[in-house]
């Protein structure tokens, strides 16, 4: 039950941010201060970024090996982004198997960084 509690607070680390700053960048967008291309490449930054944040966090007060951690988590959000990927475009491609790659690595990465993290 200790587990899952730290697991859903790390989704709530990558979704909840993951969000607000999807909301402003589309806003941006909307206005034209932002250009489409950057729209893309923030939004795959973003994800990246905050899952490396959540990855390290859960890492860090994980009981069980960093690697172990970070392949739980980066699952977790490939099936989120897989199912809600199939229900609103209905299309896969080499490309986003890549990026899933990208995220459970990034995801796997993190959550060793956050294990082996030496305290002071």
């Amino acid at each position: 039950m200790e587990y899952l509690k730290k697991l859903g607070k790390s989704l709530l680390y990558i979704i909840i941010p993951i969000l607000i700053v999807m909301f402003i960048l589309t806003i941006l967008n909307y206005f034209n201060i932002i250009n489409y291309n950057i729209l893309n490449i923030m939004k795959y930054i973003t994800i990246i970024v905050f899952l490396l944040f959540s990855s390290y966090k859960l890492g860090n007060n994980s009981t069980d090996k960093g690697y172990i951690s970070g392949i739980k988590l980066g699952l977790i959000i490939i099936i989120i982004l897989l199912l809600s990927n199939y229900f609103i475009f209905k299309s896969f491609s080499i490309k986003t198997l890549i990026y899933y790659g990208i995220i459970l690595a990034t995801s796997i990465v993190g959550s060793i960084i956050g294990k082996n993290r030496v305290a002071k």
